[in-house]
């Protein structure tokens, strides 16, 4: 096997992987929308530059990407729980934006999963209307 196919067969379980991530996260998050909506609020936020190995061309390189995290914390049957979410940014600037809009104590829409109550997804769509909540009180 020469290098250019060790690349391509790389480069294709790169890929392969990467949409069943995507996938699985768009399935979690469309059945997290049946699970009940309670409060949480923001515990921290950061936005940080990070590196993630690479292989272009059949060489090993990094890149640099800004990944934004938000923790959280809700509380089931009085016992607290923690979730965080993180998205990334090519783009710093884009990466504070985004974490911006979850100010520490910031109330949130968490969706807790009723069989598992540490396990929580938060839908961005519905925390805008948590800040106009926030906002007219």
């Amino acid at each position: 096997m020469d290098s250019n196919t060790v690349v391509l067969i790389v480069f294709g379980l790169a890929v392969v992987f990467a949409l069943a991530s995507w996938i699985h996260g768009r399935i979690r998050r469309h059945h997290a929308l049946a699970w009940p909506k309670i409060e949480g609020k923001v515990v921290s936020r950061e936005v940080k530059l990070q590196k993630r190995p690479m292989l272009v061309n059949g060489v090993n390189t990094t890149e640099e990407y800004w990944e934004a995290r938000v923790t959280y914390t809700y509380s089931v049957q009085g016992t607290d729980y923690t979730g965080k979410v993180s998205k990334s940014f090519k783009d710093g600037v884009e990466a504070d934006d985004w974490a911006s809009d979850y100010k520490e104590g910031r109330t949130l829409a968490v969706r807790q999963n009723p069989a598992k109550p540490s396990d929580s997804e938060l839908i961005e769509k519905e925390q805008e209307w948590m800040v106009e909540l926030e906002q007219a009180s």
